[in-house]
């Protein structure tokens, strides 16, 4: 672990030991999925986009996103990334607290570097955004850390092959300044018992995983700054057909500062990825940074100005550098009835030539109760430094001319809210340019290529009905993605999700639909449902509350498998006890 962790783990009993008592917020309701935020803080009813705000409690958080309309995670084995739209993880953006996170190497993040006890919320936004800037073809996923509570608060966490967690944060107030500060460690042997296509018994090896965090959140009326230190180390076990014992130590480390004095806002971030790969006997290091500044108004228009320096090293793509100068802004406007949200992004990026990206979207009230939403937006995305410059592996291989990706997308749609009903459904259609996809060459070696066109068609519905304290949600999404006529592998066509959920108990049934599981030819991995339940009682004490959470994954004990070769975990469970003090 690295020394900095200790350090801030010292802080964190400093926290708490001087920290004075914190206005919380009422009791825990398992309502998982909240629609209440969009990019302006407005309520998301009136936003025109497609965009949710969850609040994952459970210890495995992104269970509480899976099959989730639109939003496709994949696991490798000890890997877990996002598709959102059919479109790829190196397409979509994700951030946390505003600092974005993806490798510039491989345009990647490993989901399993966020601590889920340091996530207070995620807000998802699906489809093209230009106040995002490249990289967000597919949408953004945007992680708000350390939220408020009590003084100290913690948890112990226990569950299915060997898992052991344990997470502290202390609050503190002084002089107007929040200090916020939490430590988050975690193991598990991760090895666990599948059957495979033919019925015979198997048993997972090298799945095991160990991850050590810390953070500090300074907060005031003029000031927000963030320090987090994430270390992972697992191990890789590779497709079932080939396993492997190689293993990776990754470290993700996040430093922002921000001044706010109205009405304008300045920032300096800095993001630095740094893993080892060992392989047999080798081990390579890579190293991606991320620095970046920028100076914004928020009023009359929302306008920022900065730069972003990416860059990184690695024995496989030599060391590396991008500069990209940009300048963006939007502002939602009200017209009587109608609401209009024109956004812009110019940036130096692709090639060092100016390029133009642009979001607008409408949106129409006849009454309270219903909203009527359309928006148009182009994007676009560079090759990662791994896509262009990869060599020297026996099983894959870069491509120096590859083109950067361009891309629209049109979206309409409406909602509808009563007291007891939301309803929310969405159509969008669009077009990707020279769209870089990883596929097997003839030689055997998988290599990025430019599609000629992805055509994206889709739509996504999303129903709430609430009775007293009885909640359901139904989602659905039909996430068309194809090229030649043909649906790109390893993206399903169909997804959804049935929940209901009580304040104690939480039920939910999960269906991802079939994908391709090549580039070409006929055969397909099966569609699958998994049902999920979970069970949470919490008691309120004088000094605090303390509760109690079973999670019971995969309940039927399904076999399947996200992507052919990496089976994942029949049924197992995590039980976790948390307390927060006043």
């Amino acid at each position: 672990i690295p020394g900095s962790l200790t350090k801030m783990k010292l802080l964190l009993l400093f926290t708490i030991v001087t920290s004075e008592p914190q206005e919380v917020p009422g009791p825990f309701m398992m309502e998982e999925v909240l629609v209440t935020a969009s990019r302006y803080g407005d309520e998301l009813f009136t936003a025109p986009f497609s965009s949710a705000v969850f609040y994952p409690h459970e210890s495995q958080w992104h269970s509480a996103l899976f099959a989730y309309p639109g939003l496709f995670l994949r696991n490798y084995g000890n890997l877990i990334q996002t598709s959102l739209r059919g479109t790829a993880s190196e397409e979509n953006l994700l951030l946390i607290e505003g600092v974005p996170i993806n490798s510039p190497q491989s345009g990647t993040v490993d989901l399993q570097l966020i601590p889920p006890s340091f996530v207070d919320r995620i807000e998802m936004r699906s489809g093209g955004s230009s106040l995002f800037g490249p990289g967000a073809m597919g949408g953004a996923f945007s992680f708000s850390l350390l939220g408020p509570g009590g003084r100290l608060s913690g948890s112990l966490s226990a569950g299915s092959f060997s898992r052991k967690e344990i997470s502290i944060t202390g609050r503190n107030t002084f002089s107007g300044l929040a200090l916020t500060s939490a430590v988050d460690v975690g193991k598990e042997k991760g090895n666990f018992p599948y059957r495979d296509a033919w019925g015979e018994k198997h048993f997972r090896e090298n799945n095991d995983r160990r991850r050590s965090a810390a953070a500090i959140k300074l907060t005031s009326p003029g000031f927000e700054g963030l320090i987090m230190v994430s270390s992972l180390e697992c191990g890789v076990p590779g497709p079932v057909g080939s396993p492997m014992r190689s293993r990776r130590w990754e470290t993700l480390s996040i430093a922002k500062v921000e001044l706010k004095e109205d009405p304008f806002r300045f920032k300096v971030f800095l993001n630095r990825d740094d893993m080892k790969y060992r392989a047999e006997s080798a081990t390579e290091r890579t190293i991606g940074n991320i620095a970046g500044f920028t100076a914004a108004t928020v009023s009359p228009l929302h306008l920022r100005a900065g730069f972003t320096l990416k860059s990184g090293n690695s024995p496989r793509t030599g060391e590396r550098k991008r500069l990209d100068l940009f300048v963006t802004g939007g502002k939602k406007l009200a017209l009587g009835l109608f609401r209009l949200t024109p956004e812009f992004y110019l940036s130096t990026s692709p090639q060092k030539h100016p390029h133009l990206t642009y979001f607008f979207g409408t949106g129409y009230s006849p009454s309270r109760d219903v909203f009527l939403y359309a928006n148009l937006s182009t994007n676009l995305r560079e090759p990662t430094f791994n896509e262009l410059y990869w060599q020297g592996d026996p099983f894959a291989s870069g491509n120096p001319n590859l083109r950067p990706e361009k891309g629209w997308l049109t979206e309409g749609g409406v909602r509808i809210r009563k007291p007891l009903l939301f309803f929310d459904i969405s159509f969008y259609t669009g077009k990707n340019q020279d769209m870089i996809v990883w596929e097997p060459t003839e030689d055997g070696l998988w290599s990025p290529r430019n599609k000629r066109e992805v055509i994206l068609m889709g739509n996504e519905t999303h129903i709430y009905f609430k009775f007293k304290s009885l909640s359901l949600y139904l989602f659905y999404g039909l996430n068309s993605i194809t090229s030649e006529g043909r649906q790109l592998m390893l993206r399903p066509l169909h997804s959804g999700r049935l929940e209901v959920s009580s304040p104690f108990l939480r039920a939910r049934l999960n269906f991802v639909g079939e994908r391709y599981e090549r580039p070409s030819g006929p055969k397909k991995m099966p569609s699958f449902l998994t049902f999920d339940i979970l069970f949470r009682f919490e008691r309120n004490f004088n000094f605090g509350d303390i509760g109690v959470e079973l999670c019971i994954y995969n309940v039927f004990d399904r076999q399947y498998e996200l992507v052919r070769g990496y089976p994942l975990p029949g049924r197992y469970f995590n039980l976790k006890v948390s307390a927060n003090i006043l």
